[in-house]
């Protein structure tokens, strides 16, 4: 799979997702254990987001194709999940990642204007 990583979105939606999963488990763990801070949850989140950040890259501003507009609202998930963490954990959203969820929303927006089905992800908008 990772032979198609330069040219398919593809590979880093599924990196992505099974980060994702990973992090969803240990933020489970870490609130079960009454941990301050979910660290690993937060390095599996990190590594989602770099592996769905590289795909939303290769859709560029305009995603055109069904798996680019797929990435991107990976990427816009995983924007607001991470956010939704901190601010769950009352850790200070760092000002990177407030950058990163303005691009997933400038990303979403055309996408929720074309498809009807999407208009959900408008509300991303409103999130901070």
């Amino acid at each position: 799979m990772h032979r198609l990583e330069g040219k398919n979105p593809l590979v880093g939606y599924h990196e992505a997702k099974m980060f994702d999963v990973l992090a969803q488990i240990q933020l489970i763990i870490a609130s079960a254990g009454n941990e301050p801070e979910p660290k690993n949850g937060f390095e599996f989140f990190s590594t989602a987001l770099k592996a769905i950040g590289y795909d939303v890259e290769l859709a560029g501003n305009i995603p055109d194709k069904a798996i680019e507009k797929t990435a991107v609202l990976c990427f816009g998930h995983q924007c607001y999940t991470i956010y939704r963490t901190y601010k769950s954990n009352n850790i200070p959203v760092p000002k990177e990642h407030l950058k990163r969820v303005e691009k997933a929303v400038s990303l979403l927006e055309p996408i929720a204007d074309e498809e009807p089905k999407i208009e959900k992800y408008r509300l991303s908008s409103h999130m901070y």
